[in-house]
């Protein structure tokens, strides 16, 4: 399963022209809270710990599709960084859109063909088992020189 879902994530990064990460699916499910309500997490997922490190980790918020769909959005999750560096607008915010669902995907087609796989039983497990997230993405308020308000009012777990 690793050889494919590695080829679907390189696949994923090609069509989509980003970045690309694979998240186990419960590690996912397993953050957020009910309905998908924003969520404060203690720390970045795993993929994306090195984005914390470059600068001084703040805060990480994920949300989930019951609660962004119904807004208009996405499911994902934001890291906000402190980086006095970039001052005045210190605060940074990297934002990440979750894909929950591949094969729904209006381009799905070419990503199996990209990825030199069939649709079967291989897929079908990866896309059980994982999820795949690709940005940053967040250009508006990127810099800033407050958390936005959409990830400072999130709650724990």
């Amino acid at each position: 399963m690793t050889e494919v879902r590695e080829r679907l994530r390189i696949a994923l990064e090609r069509v989509l022209g980003e970045p690309v990460k694979a998240l186990p699916r419960q590690v996912w499910l397993n953050s957020l809270r009910p309905g998908g309500l924003p969520t404060r997490l203690p720390r970045p997922f795993e993929p994306y710990g090195a984005v914390a490190r470059r600068a001084e980790f703040m805060t990480c918020v994920a949300s989930g599709m019951g609660y962004t769909s119904s807004r208009g959005g996405d499911a994902g999750f934001h890291i906000v960084r402190l980086d006095m560096k970039d001052a005045p607008n210190f605060i940074n915010t990297d934002s990440y859109t979750l894909i929950e669902e591949p094969a729904v995907l209006a381009r799905w087609s070419e990503v199996l063909t990209v990825a030199g796989v069939d649709a079967g039983p291989d897929v079908d497990d990866v896309l059980r088992d994982w999820v795949f997230a690709f940005g940053p993405g967040r250009r508006v308020d990127h810099h800033s020189t407050v958390v936005p308000p959409d990830i400072e009012g999130a709650e724990p777990k």
